[in-house]
């Protein structure tokens, strides 16, 4: 036999109280769930309060001291390269980068000196066809052994 169930609410359930049906006559009471006790030694590890917004806020515009931002892209590899040569001369990326601009506009220079280019002489361009006739001969023997 099946039930009706009444679309209105439980003033019980509404309560919060459960009537148990059977054994049991009374409302059963809600119980608190007990607080964690925490062992000594979870206690003594927890971390102490933030510190305050006014103690924070300094720390997140350092002078600058005249400096600007510099910010580009480079490929992994010349990051690591960098880096390593500029810790292997016990300097840091900024002094080598500053070295390094130095050095090239030196060899370089803007304005009125100009930098000459010049056509390589009939002898550098005798040795570039070899170089590339040795090149291109190397090339086919290899084709040929792997087909």
């Amino acid at each position: 036999m099946k039930q009706a169930f009444s679309k209105r609410p439980n003033p019980e359930k509404a309560q919060g109280k459960v009537t148990v049906r059977g054994a049991l006559e009374s409302p059963v009471e809600p119980v608190e769930a007990p607080s964690p006790v925490w062992p000594a030694s979870v206690a003594k590890k927890r971390l102490a309060a933030p510190p305050s917004n006014k103690e924070t806020t300094p720390n997140l515009h350092l002078p600058s001291e005249g400096f600007v931002d510099l910010n580009f892209k480079v490929q992994p590899e010349l990051r690591h390269a960098f880096k390593v040569y500029a810790a292997s001369q016990s300097m840091t990326g900024k002094e080598l980068l500053e070295r390094a601009f130095e050095l090239y506009t030196r060899v370089f220079p803007l304005g009125d000196e100009t930098v000459e280019i010049r056509r390589p002489s009939a002898e550098q361009m005798r040795l570039r066809r070899e170089k590339r006739q040795e090149r291109e001969a190397r090339m086919t023997r290899i084709r040929s052994h792997q087909g």
